[in-house]
């Protein structure tokens, strides 16, 4: 019985991704992402010509090295000065984020989202996940936790439609939890669509089982770190009142406690993201 229901659970979410098979995050250099993901050592002389034939790519790029947070006295005006500026991890950061900022911009009334709702929680979890480990005495996964933070609610991309159906139906409890809708109209919920489109999209295991258990990490196989850090840091975005889905006054400081996370890292982060936010989505 239980190995039936899970089958029906992936044929659920292969017929709700499978629209989505044709969409490739990055279109120009999604196997640049893939390396700096496996190697975060990349030389810059290969990266370069891969940045410069993606012109949005490039564009972000020089906003972020000619922006306040680097305050030079010149301009940069060309791509390999600009990758020897800002490092290997934080281009990866902007890659990723460039990349995803179609998707997720528009708006979205399954959720009753508007225009830029979704993509400001995802960045202000990402600029979270990545500082907590940090903070945690994990440097080494800075380079993961960003994109696993913008990825996190990536299901809701695909769920979203069909949530709209459910509500033009009539078959929406009213003040019923979202993801509660989501199990109610598909069978299945956003975690597990976000993991399974992170898979197709061949992005590492590890950042495919932090979707998949963000919400929930002690139930993870994968109970580490980055899992921990997607979790915390999305609580984080919604106390700070970046919420994707009108949960915004959440207050999780004693549970992030218990998971590792100090009190002084939560503080921190709840009060600095919403600047922090607004200024990446300025440069991205």
């Amino acid at each position: 019985m239980i190995g039936d229901h899970l089958r029906s659970k992936k044929q659920r979410v292969s017929r709700l991704i499978a629209p989505m098979s044709d969409l490739v995050p990055l279109p120009q250099s999604l196997s640049l992402l893939r390396s700096l993901l496996t190697d975060p050592v990349v030389e810059v002389s290969k990266l370069v010509p891969v940045v410069e034939k993606d012109t949005a790519l490039t564009a972000a790029l020089l906003r972020l090295c000619n922006s306040a947070q680097f305050g030079l006295q010149r301009k940069v005006g060309s791509v390999k000065e600009g990758l020897v500026l800002i490092g290997n991890v934080p281009f990866l950061k902007l890659a990723i984020s460039v990349g995803m900022t179609g998707i997720f911009r528009p708006k979205m009334p399954g959720y009753g989202l508007q225009k830029e709702d979704l993509w400001a929680h995802c960045l202000a979890t990402a600029h979270a996940a990545s500082e907590i480990v940090k903070g945690i005495g994990h440097p080494e996964l800075e380079g993961r936790a960003f994109p696993a933070g913008l990825l996190h609610d990536v299901g809701m991309i695909v769920l979203d439609e069909p949530l709209v159906r459910h509500r033009e139906q009539g078959r929406a409890v009213e003040n019923q939890e979202t993801r509660d809708m989501e199990q109610d109209a598909t069978g299945v919920d956003r975690d597990e669509v976000g993991a399974a489109l992170v898979e197709l999209w061949k992005f590492p295991e590890a950042l495919v089982n932090a979707v998949r258990w963000h919400h929930d990490p002690q139930t993870s196989r994968d109970f580490g770190p980055l899992v921990v850090a997607v979790h915390a840091g999305e609580r984080i975005a919604r106390a700070a009142g970046i919420g994707a889905d009108g949960v915004t006054s959440d207050d999780p400081l004693e549970s992030l406690e218990d998971l590792g996370i100090p009190a002084s890292i939560y503080e921190d982060l709840r009060d600095r993201l919403p600047t922090i936010t607004r200024n990446l989505q300025g440069i991205v």
